[in-house]
Formats: C-alpha cells, sequence, structure tokens
C-alpha cells in the first residue's frame, strides 16, 4: 500500500506513489545504495523502484499538494483521452472508442499509471513538426523509464537519420551507464513474484506457482 498523511490511499495508486517519492528529496544526492534502502527507514515501507528522476519531478511538481496533484491527473486525463480522439478521428474508426473503454485501460487511469504520462509526452511531441520536440521526448521518456528508448526507430526516414539514431542511442547509453548503480539496486529491491513482477516475469512465475511448470 502507499500511504498518504498517515492514511491508506487506494485511489490513483500509482501516482501516490509518485507522490510518496517525493518524500525522499532531501536525500537525492545520495548514493545508490543509501538511497534505494531509505524505505527501510520508513514506518510504511514501500521499495523505491523508480529512477531518482522521479523524486526530482515530484518534488518540483509539488506533488504532495492534493490540489496540484488532481489538477495534474484532471491534465494527463484530457490529454490523454485526446489522443484516442485524434486516432478515431484520422482513421475514421471507432476501434479507438473501444480500446479506451478496455479494461487495461481503465485499470491505468483508475491507478494514475506513469505510463500515462509517457504515452503522453511520446504522442504529443512525436506529432510535432519540429524535429527537437521529437528528438527532446524519445529522451525524455527514455530517462523516466528504460523501455520507450525501444522507440528509437521512429526516426529511421533515410540513410541520413541513421547518424540521428546513432547520437540519440548514444546519449541514452551515457544516461545508462551514469545511472547503472540505480538500475542495479532498484533490481535488488524490485519484488518479485507472480502477482507483484511485470511483463513476462509474472507470467512465467504463476506458471510455476500454479500447474507447477518451469519456463
Amino acid at each position: 500500500e502507499v500511504y498518504h498523511e498517515g492514511r491508506k490511499a487506494h485511489v490513483f495508486f500509482d501516482l501516490r506513489y509518485v507522490q510518496y517519492l517525493s518524500t525522499f528529496f532531501d536525500n537525492i544526492s545520495s548514493p545508490a545504495y543509501q538511497l534505494y534502502s531509505l524505505y527501510l527507514t520508513r514506518v510504511h515501507e514501500t521499495v523505491i523502484n523508480y529512477p531518482r528522476i522521479w523524486i526530482a519531478i515530484a518534488h518540483f511538481l509539488n506533488f504532495n499538494n492534493d490540489l496540484i496533484f488532481y489538477s495534474l491527473y484532471i491534465i494527463f486525463f484530457i490529454s490523454y483521452s485526446y489522443i484516442f480522439y485524434y486516432f478515431t478521428k484520422i482513421h475514421n474508426s471507432y476501434f479507438f472508442i473501444y480500446l479506451f473503454f478496455c479494461g487495461s485501460n481503465f485499470l491505468l487511469l483508475e491507478r494514475g499509471n506513469v505510463d500515462l504520462i509517457l504515452i503522453i509526452i511520446v504522442f504529443y511531441s512525436f506529432l510535432s513538426k519540429f524535429k527537437f520536440f521529437n528528438y527532446f521526448g524519445y529522451l525524455l521518456v527514455s530517462f523516466l523509464k528504460i523501455y520507450p528508448a525501444f522507440s528509437l526507430f521512429f526516426f529511421l526516414e533515410n540513410k541520413k537519420s541513421i547518424m540521428k539514431i546513432i547520437l540519440l542511442s548514444f546519449i541514452v547509453l551515457i544516461y545508462l551507464f551514469l545511472t547503472k548503480d540505480d538500475i542495479r539496486n532498484i533490481s535488488l529491491v524490485n519484488p518479485i513474484s507472480g502477482d507483484s513482477s511485470y511483463g513476462f516475469l509474472s507470467i512465467i512465475i504463476n506458471i510455476k506457482n500454479h500447474i507447477n511448470i518451469e519456463l
């Protein structure tokens, strides 16, 4: 559970978690091994499994202020919903409305999942005709979470664009190198179980737990 002002906060669980991260701002420059073990000193132990850039974002956006917190969520919600309207309009297909009302999307909105923010940044930056915003958006989401880095080939247009791809990938690799200690410590504290892990790992664990088959 994420605890907010001494009470359990089920609503917008993932955004509440970012709100919780802001309380670690005074320790943001601490060595990785120290920062990612600080949660053990708290009354309610909730691991830090996001890059420390999220701590800075939550602090400077003043996420602890509920008025700002809910206002930002409304902005995120409207910006995100427009994406579905945009694709419905340009493709003249109501399929995207179905996607909006599907269970997984509602879960994302209910939890205030941070992927909501990543999708918004990717959509609006990649939609821009100004290449600077394309590159900035790509680098920002890659810094916030690693997996968006694989959208690199969006920039593949011709032979000349290969140099841009190499440069962008080089910047991401430098960032990964600089944060390698953070990544290592996140992997150490991250819960590993069928219910709390992510992606294919959780599927493998649950198959082993429930039908006793090892993959």
